[in-house]
């Protein structure tokens, strides 16, 4: 539903926002022939292109009429607009009211979502007051991107808009292709009162299924409605979607931000989608009272989930219960799949986690345990205020862990931290005790007995800071410090560049071989970009070949342009 409205705003606002930004050029150049050809040139030179128009008429300023109004982004054009036409009050703009009378579309056609460039943090903008008499869309034509079939429907409806708590608005979108699908949304808000309905109305395959991403879901019914005062709100909500049917009805008082709501759910076998199906969902609860002193109680149960990605469950069982300001959630998976090397590392144990979180404490503290075969964890963390958390993990079994990386180690282990943010700093601190049984396999050589493990390091949106990490371990000790440039985009690779240096010392280099004996030491310096960087490294050993006499070794390595074009002296 959240895409749906952030593409319909998309929609509304680009065409509004183009048509009107057209009108303090209009008045000078719109009423002739001559300008309204150059206005078109200089409308699509202005934008580089991400708008056209054509076919520029009407009685400017209050009167615009376009043939053709395309709108494009870096993948090309995403909207077409045809036979546009807006009657609106220009001079309203110097009381920032925008004042439509009405906005008529012949036809719209959407191919895709727009893509939206990154919003600037901080940045805000305050909504002007808009009223719209009359808005019409004759044939919305909506493409197999966004709703999985072509779809066309025709749209009515009227808006008025002050702020979020005084506003009114009717839309009505019935399609029109003949595959059926009715859809109404009427609300008005003012400073006392809350009135709004929803009714929507589509056979299975329908558009709104498509663009929400559940094309098997079937046809889909809700119907909800808000109505009273702010202080004693009546809500109810009933939805069907093939055979999924879920209720809710109560009583909300949105001034002391309480409710009364009883709720249930019950999904029989489906899959809406390709890579998502169940057995069984049921859901039931009720809530009373304010958000931080609720009374509450719930019940999840789900059977044989299989999700993307080959994640699933044999069964989850969850409850929840609330009172006096502490709400508590109890569940137990079993059989859980987790995508990647080792999918059913858990699933041959049941998976149990509590959580609990105190609502009446200002910083919304949140307590969480997970219990399993292989580990058991505790934390314990901030969740408003100044986020920060701190975990004690117990890994009772290394064997199974170890195999996923084709390694044999068998042992216990205990990690202790904390997480703490600070302004734009996410900060770690990480200590960790392991004890690993001896063994053949290399790892077990070097770490067996005790070892410790300690961790800090900072991170920002744009670096990495390991200040420290060191091991500590019988035969062996490494230490590293150093900072990396995080990349800032989808497409950059995770790391930038990298500046580091480490120190390695093995006591004992009859756990590398059986026929070396005696001590190593080795350090060195990693800088530079990702893709080209430059390494020195220092070595020294104390060594011994099948017996003979120890004999001191150095060497001293520098490369450069590594990996991919690596070039070094020895």
């Amino acid at each position: 539903m959240r895409r749906g409205l952030r593409i319909t705003s998309w929609i509304v606002g680009s065409v509004l926002l183009s048509v009107v930004a057209l009108v303090g050029a209009l008045l000078i150049a719109g009423n002739t022939a001559g300008g309204r050809i150059w206005l078109e040139h200089v409308t699509a030179r202005v934008t580089s292109g991400h708008v056209r128009i054509s076919g520029l008429a009407g009685s400017f300023p209050a009167a615009i009429d376009l043939q053709q109004l395309q709108l494009s982004d870096a993948r090309g054009t995403w909207l077409t607009a045809q036979s546009v036409a807006l009657h609106w009050s220009p001079l309203a703009l110097l009381a920032r009211h925008v004042t439509v009378e009405s906005l008529i579309l012949g036809r719209l056609v959407i191919e895709r979502a727009p893509v939206s460039e990154p919003s600037k943090k901080g940045s805000s903008t305050r909504l002007p007051q808009i009223d719209v008499g009359q808005f019409s869309i004759g044939a919305l034509e909506l493409s197999p991107l966004l709703t999985g079939v072509r779809a066309t429907l025709t749209v009515q409806g009227s808006a008025h808009l002050i702020s979020l708590e005084n506003a009114a608005a009717r839309i009505t979108a019935r399609r029109t292709d003949g595959q059926g699908g009715n859809y109404e949304l009427t609300l008005r808000f003012d400073p006392a009162r809350m009135d709004a309905s929803v009714k929507l109305d589509e056979p299975a395959g329908g558009a709104l299924a498509n663009l929400l991403h559940y094309p098997n879901l079937g046809a889909l019914t809700v119907v909800a409605n808000l109505s009273g005062q702010r202080s004693a709100e009546h809500v109810e909500v009933s939805a069907r979607a093939g055979q999924l049917q879920a209720h809710a009805a109560g009583s909300l008082d949105l001034n002391r931000e309480s409710a009364d709501v009883a709720y249930n759910l019950n999904a029989p076998a489906m899959a809406p989608r390709p890579d998502l199906s169940w057995q069984r969902i049921a859901l039931q609860g009720r809530w009373q009272g304010t958000v931080s002193a609720p009374h509450a109680s719930g019940r999840l149960e789900v059977v044989s989930l299989q999700s993307s990605g080959g994640m699933g469950l044999a069964t989850l069982n969850a409850d929840l219960n609330a009172d006096g300001g502490d709400l508590a959630v109890h569940a137990t998976a079993e059989g859980l799949v987790l995508p990647g090397p080792q999918p059913r590392l858990l699933a041959d144990s049941p998976l149990r986690i509590d959580a609990t979180i105190h609502l009446k404490d200002a910083a919304r503290p949140l307590e969480v345990s997970a219990d399993h075969r292989l580990f058991l964890l505790q934390a314990r963390a901030n969740t408003a205020g100044a986020p920060s958390a701190t975990f004690d993990l117990g890994l009772r079994d290394l064997a199974p862990l170890a195999a996923i990386a084709h390694q044999s180690i068998r042992g216990t282990s205990e990690i202790k931290g904390t997480v703490k943010q600070i302004a734009a700093t996410t900060r770690l601190d990480l200590d960790a005790r392991t004890e690993v049984a001896q063994g053949a396999s290399l790892p077990a050589q070097l770490l067996g007995g005790v070892s410790q493990l300690q961790l800090a390091a900072a991170m920002t949106e744009h670096n990495v800071n390991v200040e420290h990490l060191v091991l500590s371990a019988r035969t062996l000790s490494l230490s590293v410090d150093g900072a990396a440039e995080r990349g800032t985009t989808s497409a950059a690779p995770a790391l930038q560049s990298l500046h580091a240096h480490y120190a390695v010392n093995v006591t004992n280099l009859a756990v590398l071989a059986p026929t070396l004996a005696g001590t190593l030491k080795v350090n060195g310096t990693l800088d530079g970009p990702i893709n080209s960087m430059a390494a020195q490294l220092q070595m020294t050993s104390d060594l011994s070949v099948r017996g003979s006499p120890r004999s001191a070794f150095q060497a001293s390595i520098k490369a450069r342009g590594l990996p991919a074009r690596a070039s070094a002296t020895l």
